[in-house]
């Protein structure tokens, strides 16, 4: 039954802009277009406490995308304790870059291929398909052998589980914000422009934060004595399926 969703959503749909799109692309593009439709209204419905829960989010899905997904998933840069992997992960599901496993696979393969043919998204496919026109091409995310590239993630139950049910999470985030607010949009804003709108990728500040992210968790884990190991960071050709064992400092 999942083999059949899958070949499904992944069959091309429509012939548009000298590509194909099949229904992921098609439901990602309305999102996001639907999604910054709304900001328009956010100015009409400003709370502080709205206010605040988007600081809030901005804090946690940047910690979840930049320290979970980025550093210790696809770099394996540190060792965390596993409820805290844990948490990280799904901090940076909330932030509706995908799945763990997906945002993983693609930024290895990136590295990997770095500027070229084989890169998710090449500069050479010209500066649109590099800094946006990539997410909306879920063919191009895939080309270069699917997922298997992170066989040591698809080995837990966590980020398959995850991967499997990412929208129902957004759609829970979604209707739980609205609950929060009280049907504020003014979160929305906050949020788009910090994780969705174009601004970051076209100036490369995608990862800005990782630094100040790390050095800021790093201070609080330390005062709360929870331990944190640095590792080197392994190839990208080589990091799936393999465990970091270099550590440098431990906190």
């Amino acid at each position: 039954m999942g083999g059949l969703v899958v070949s499904t959503v992944l069959t091309p749909f429509v012939q548009f802009w000298g590509r194909s799109w099949n229904l992921v692309d098609i439901i990602t593009a309305a999102t996001s277009l639907a999604l910054h439709g709304l900001c328009l209204f956010a100015p009409f419905h400003f709370t502080w406490a709205a206010f605040w829960v988007a600081v809030a989010l901005y804090i946690l899905t940047g910690l979840g995308v930049t320290l979970g997904f980025h550093r210790h998933l696809a770099h394996k840069s540190l060792r965390l304790p596993k409820w805290l992997e844990y948490l990280f992960a799904y901090f940076g599901v909330l932030s509706l870059q995908g799945s763990p496993i997906e945002w993983v696979s693609t930024h290895r393969y990136h590295h990997q291929f770095t500027d070229t043919k084989k890169d998710p998204h090449s500069p050479l496919k010209g500066f649109w398909f590099s800094h946006m026109g990539w997410i909306l091409d879920s063919t191009s995310r895939r080309k270069n052998g699917g997922l298997k590239n992170v066989e040591d993630m698809k080995k837990q139950w966590f980020y398959r589980f995850l991967h499997r049910t990412f929208v129902l999470h957004v759609i829970k985030n979604t209707r739980l914000t609205r609950v929060l607010l009280s049907l504020s949009l003014s979160s929305n804003l906050f949020f788009l422009s910090s994780h969705i709108l174009p601004l970051p990728r076209l100036l490369h500040y995608r990862y800005r934060h990782d630094l100040g992210f790390t050095i800021g968790l790093f201070t609080i884990l330390r005062h709360a004595r929870i331990r944190i190991t640095l590792c080197s960071t392994l190839s990208p050709s080589t990091i799936a399926g393999t465990t970091s064992t270099t550590s440098t400092v431990t906190l």
